[in-house]
């Protein structure tokens, strides 16, 4: 796993966060993940790669914390069962993977990230036979976890 480029999706994830969450940081260690692996927070957010790079990322969250993302988002209480509050974490997805891929594209990196998916369920996997890794973030609504897993495409 290349360091350099899983710091850009941390980079992308940190700063679409402090935009609509306060500070965000990287509250741990970088830990390895199995790429097979399955999620356990109950809702996330999957960015797909293709091109220079062949895998996925998987921004992952309790329910709490997306209530509190997407309440900040909507500017008043939300839910993560309401309709506009998967619509405003589907809008932030899509503004986090424009921004991966412009980071990327500035590092070298020419990919194309596929329309983001939010799943509200556990057991979301990354990109199988990828290497994998995991990165916690807290903010000011709760602990995100960023799990990447790519490999240069061949």
């Amino acid at each position: 796993m290349n360091a350099e480029i899983a710091r850009l999706f941390v980079q992308a994830g940190t700063e679409a966060l402090e935009a609509v969450a306060a500070p965000a940081d990287i509250s741990g260690g970088l830990e390895a993940a199995a790429a097979d692996g399955a999620t356990t927070e109950e809702v996330s957010l999957v960015l797909a790669l293709s091109g220079a790079l062949t895998g996925a990322a998987v921004y992952g969250m309790s329910e709490e914390t997306a209530n509190g993302l997407a309440s900040r988002l909507l500017d008043r209480s939300a839910d993560i069962i309401q309709d506009s509050a998967r619509g405003v974490l589907r809008d932030f997805a899509r503004g986090l993977a424009l921004r991966l891929a412009e980071l990327l594209s500035q590092a070298g990196h020419i990919c194309e990230v596929a329309a983001p998916q939010l799943t509200l369920a556990t057991g979301v996997k990354t990109a199988p036979g990828c290497e994998g890794l995991a990165i916690p973030i807290s903010t000011a609504v709760g602990p995100v976890r960023v799990t990447v897993a790519f490999r240069a495409a061949s």
